[in-house]
């Protein structure tokens, strides 16, 4: 009897564990002191990433710009100029806008960067109050709490054998990664370059084949 009743004590105390594990849900932000969820004081600043609903100002001006060449039939081909009158007063605009939404979030708020070009929006510290305040704007399309990452996994250099005693980079050229810059170049695909283009007809199966 008392065997069944340690059993089943020890059953139910592991299943409490698991509940409060899974209802606290801890927060890991790498470095920084682990904390559970809702239990920080709203009344703690943090910075958070806002994007408005207005298309930032490359997007406006591709769209824009397209919209125009059909128009006229002319050939699409576009570059986008940051100096260009037309960017300039929309950048503008959006800058309003932002110092607009900023006001809504009430007192105490800290801006500490505009995105206009390839992102509308802006980077402020606020109160978790105040972000779900903006969260909830017509203006507002996403709110994003800036917060450190840990890394997924360690495992890459492993797994090429970089640190191998015998073939690594250590063993044979004494590298430890200090002064090493790793370009990565992405020129990517050009359909019209004349290695793409086809300089045979593709064989067609013998069933396809005219007799």
């Amino acid at each position: 009897m008392d065997r069944v009743c340690f059993i089943l004590l020890f059953g139910l105390s592991t299943l409490l564990g698991t509940v409060a594990h899974a209802a606290s849900g801890v927060h890991d932000a790498g470095n920084v002191a682990v904390r559970l969820a809702d239990t920080e004081d709203p009344s703690v600043s943090k910075v958070y990433i806002v994007q408005l609903s207005a298309p930032a100002a490359a997007e406006h001006y591709t769209t824009a710009t397209k919209r125009a060449l059909r128009s006229t039939g002319a050939p699409m081909g576009m570059h986008f100029d940051r100096e260009n009158a037309a960017v300039k007063a929309y950048v503008s605009q959006l800058e309003q806008e932002q110092q607009r939404v900023l006001a809504m979030a009430g007192p105490g708020l800290e801006p500490i960067y505009s995105y206009r070009f390839s992102l509308n929006g802006f980077a402020a510290r606020m109160t978790p109050a105040q972000a779900q305040k903006l969260e909830h704007l017509p203006e507002v399309l996403n709110v994003w709490e800036d917060e450190i990452r840990p890394l997924a996994t360690r495992y890459s250099p492993t797994f090429l054998g970089l640190f191998d005693a015998d073939n690594g980079l250590r063993s044979v050229e004494g590298l430890d990664g200090e002064g090493v810059v790793i370009g990565v170049i992405d020129s990517g695909i050009t359909p019209e370059h004349p290695a793409l283009r086809d300089t045979r007809e593709a064989d067609r199966p013998r069933a396809c084949r005219s007799s």
